[in-house]
């Protein structure tokens, strides 16, 4: 049979082919836009995963932050040469009521009550019989005269044409002196905790000021560029506290209560020859103070300007490139140790504070003739440091 086309039939396929194709868009419309909902919520679960993780880690380094700061204080307390564990608010453990400042007052004014008891206890004076050497002249004429001369001429003058002869004549005077209540072995015992709590206290200064001059310009680098500041505003602040106590010192003189002459004009500076030293000189003797030429003898007189000189000059010049970084570490590393070493120790020499002031105290009161003047020197000085503090 022959087959004819039809146009009705061929439009009706054609429509059905469109109406598939359109059909087909349809559905890949559809599947892009689930794909694209798909990625959409995907990229929606991987923020909030990422914000989920992300919060988690902030919490993590917060309580790490948290957590850090007593390690950090814990490590610099270790790091820190200078620093000693040493509870001053507990003296003796057997009184834990009491500290190391209140202990040192109350042993004070325990010093003050003994030192006054014993000095205002009678007799305060006493008669003495005292052998006197007065040196005495007799001229020639006079000598002529005397029936029995006797003298030991210890020296001969020509005085207007006549010999003078100048002779020393012993004599017993009967004096009334001030009375010491403390004998020699009393005085002793009284001064030995005192004395060797002060020869303590400077027996250390010459090792703490050397080992932390040589430390100091490694600690001024490890804090950086506060170092750099703080180092400058310490001098100034210093030095300003200095000149303002000079001041203040001049102003109120509180070492001239007592004195015979109070007036600072009249004495004048003089040195070891007794020559009037001028202000040239002043100036020059800090400068050789500062660069003595033998550091074994300043350190020996204490010489403390020329050791502080010498000893950070030293710990200076280790920052330099030539310092090879072991040998420079092994000096640093020795003097941490031997200042801690010294810190230790004056930690162990605060402890017997109260104590030296008791004793320190009560003798010097006792050993004191004039209580007036002392109270009033003390008051001066007291006023001294009070305006000072204002």
């Amino acid at each position: 049979s022959k087959t004819t086309n039809n146009p009705s039939n061929m439009a009706d396929e054609e429509i059905v082919d469109n109406a598939n194709i359109n059909h087909n868009g349809d559905n890949q419309y559809q599947f892009d836009a689930n794909n694209d909902q798909d990625a959409l919520n995907g990229d929606k679960t991987a923020h909030h995963q990422q914000a989920i993780t992300k919060q988690d880690h902030e919490i993590d380094v917060n309580s790490n932050i948290k957590s850090q700061p007593s390690q950090l204080n814990a490590f610099e307390s270790d790091d820190d040469p200078m620093h000693v564990d040493f509870n001053e608010d507990q003296w003796i453990p057997c009184i834990p009521c009491i500290g190391l400042t209140g202990a040192t007052i109350i042993a004070a004014i325990l010093g003050i009550i003994v030192g006054l008891a014993i000095a205002l206890s009678p007799p305060h004076t006493q008669w003495v019989t005292i052998e006197k050497t007065v040196t005495m002249n007799i001229t020639q004429s006079e000598l002529e005269n005397e029936t029995n001369p006797n003298y030991d001429i210890i020296e001969t003058k020509i005085i207007d044409g006549e010999f003078v002869f100048y002779y020393e004549n012993t004599t017993n005077v009967t004096e009334e002196v001030p009375y010491s209540h403390l004998t020699e072995a009393a005085e002793a015992i009284l001064e030995f905790p005192g004395k060797i709590w002060v020869a303590a206290l400077k027996l250390l200064v010459l090792p703490l000021v050397s080992m932390m001059m040589i430390v100091l310009p490694s600690r001024v680098d490890n804090i950086g560029p506060i170092g750099k500041i703080a180092v400058p505003l310490y001098l100034f602040t210093s030095t300003c506290a200095a000149i303002q106590g000079t001041c203040w010192a001049w102003i109120i003189q509180p070492g001239n209560v007592g004195q015979e002459n109070e007036d600072p004009i009249v004495s004048e500076a003089v040195d070891a020859s007794g020559e009037e030293l001028t202000i040239a000189d002043v100036l020059f003797n800090v400068v050789y103070n500062a660069i003595p030429p033998n550091i074994v003898t300043a350190m020996s007189s204490l010489n403390i300007l020329g050791v502080i000189v010498f000893f950070l000059g030293l710990g200076i010049l280790l920052r330099h490139d030539n310092v090879k970084k072991e040998e420079r570490n092994t000096i640093l590393n020795g003097s941490n140790a031997i200042l801690r070493c010294c810190m230790l120790a004056i930690v162990w020499v605060v402890w017997f504070t109260p104590i030296a002031m008791f004793f320190l105290i009560s003798l010097k009161i006792a050993q004191t003739e004039e209580l007036i003047t002392l109270v009033a020197a003390l008051g001066m000085y007291l006023l001294c440091v009070a305006v000072g503090h204002t």
